[in-house]
């Protein structure tokens, strides 16, 4: 569970890695590529689609939009999952997009996904699972996998 601060109005919000999914590759030469894939699988206790995720190579986050003065900057939004006021047991999936970076280096590289709430409140995010700890809804409490898997690409 992860707690997420407000953005509110503030440009390239407060992002929160999610640690679980860190993952760390030594390129073989500095002229190596690195496919980077995500997919995140969870549900927060506001409305999904206000929560935008994004990569990081080590401290530097890549794959971001590029329009640094409207709105935060990211990867991909959480897609909308649960319908009507059922926002306890209907956790999602999104897929981040592809990215092709270019760490430049042969010393191992950590790449992380982040998350932060969009919207201007504060949420938590359930990693891998949704709301609701009830026993009485396991028929309909989700459980699920994220995960980030890197490719090395020989220049």
């Amino acid at each position: 569970t992860y707690s997420l601060g407000a953005v509110g109005g503030t440009i390239n919000g407060n992002y929160v890695t999610l640690t679980q999914l860190n993952c760390s590759i030594t390129p073989k030469t500095t002229s190596s590529k690195i496919l980077v894939q995500g997919q995140v699988y969870g549900e927060s206790n506001i409305p999904d689609h206000f929560h935008m995720l994004r990569y990081l190579r080590d401290s530097t986050a890549i794959g971001v939009g590029t329009e640094s003065n409207l709105g935060v900057r990211g990867s991909a939004m959480m897609s909308q999952s649960y319908y009507d006021n059922d926002n306890s047991t209907t956790a999602n999936q999104t897929t981040l997009p592809m990215i092709l970076d270019s760490p430049s280096t042969t010393s191992s590289v950590t790449y992380k996904i982040q998350i932060t709430c969009t919207e201007n409140s504060a949420s938590t995010f359930n990693l891998n699972r949704c709301n609701t700890t009830s026993t009485a809804q396991v028929w309909h409490s989700e459980n699920g996998v994220s995960c980030l898997t890197l490719f090395e690409i020989a220049a």
